[in-house]
């Protein structure tokens, strides 16, 4: 299925419920279909590089587009938190940031850091350590790194810059909820020894919010990544 109606997106897609009856579907994948975008819909209405699909067709197909530094033809692929657009015709470079109406598209430049989450690791031949990362890439990688650690990847060459670990006194960004796209401190990690997911105690300005482990994306050691200021993609 490559098509829904407009009426059933997501409410996080800023997209006019009224203009078409139908729309671009997610190819899950890369992200959950509930928390992404597809690229047709990325391209043509919240970055606006196409008046209509048969534009962004030609765009993709003429192999312009790049996620993550890795040219992208599919217009449902899925697009989603801190993926690194790629106009290469413009040579125009967006990040995807979350905020509380869901995801913003925000203009930067060829250096912006791909923050990568590490979701899940396990053994492979040879005694290495496969990790498997939020936006569905794997990678062979060394042991030290840890589930919910995150790495800065270098897009050109697929090599693990930095590693950013998930620790009380790390910084992490909220992705989820009334206070997306909010930076702050871990306070406390609280280990759940239950069915309920694991929780977190963040920092936020002097205020302390409290999420779970799967809402918050650690963004910096000693002091959090620079982002570029969120503009207003409606």
């Amino acid at each position: 299925m490559t098509i829904l109606k407009r009426l059933k997106a997501p409410k996080f897609w800023k997209i006019p419920k009224v203009k078409e009856k139908f729309v671009l579907s997610v190819r899950p994948g890369a992200h959950p279909a509930n928390k992404s975008y597809p690229l047709g819909v990325v391209l043509r209405d919240m970055l606006k590089f196409g008046r209509n699909l048969k534009e962004v067709r030609f765009i993709l197909n003429s192999r312009l587009v790049e996620i993550n530094g890795r040219v992208r033809a599919d217009k449902n692929f899925s697009v989603g938190i801190f993926d690194i657009i790629h106009i290469k015709k413009e040579n125009r470079y967006y990040i995807v940031l979350p905020s509380p109406r869901g995801l913003d598209f925000i203009e930067t430049n060829e250096n912006a850091k791909k923050l990568s989450k590490v979701k899940n690791k396990m053994a492979v031949h040879g005694g290495k350590m496969q990790i498997t990362f939020h936006d569905g890439e794997t990678k062979i990688a060394d042991n030290k790194i840890k589930t919910n650690d995150t790495v800065i990847l270098n897009i050109k060459t697929r090599e693990i810059e930095k590693i950013l670990p998930f620790k009380e006194g790390s910084y992490v960004m909220i992705t989820s909820g009334e206070n997306a796209g909010k930076v702050g401190k871990v306070d406390k990690i609280e280990i759940v020894h239950s069915s309920m997911p694991n929780r977190v105690i963040v920092n936020i300005d002097g205020n302390k919010v409290e999420n779970i482990v799967d809402n918050v994306f650690v963004v910096g050691d000693e002091s959090p990544v620079e982002f570029p200021k969120v503009k207003n993609n409606e």
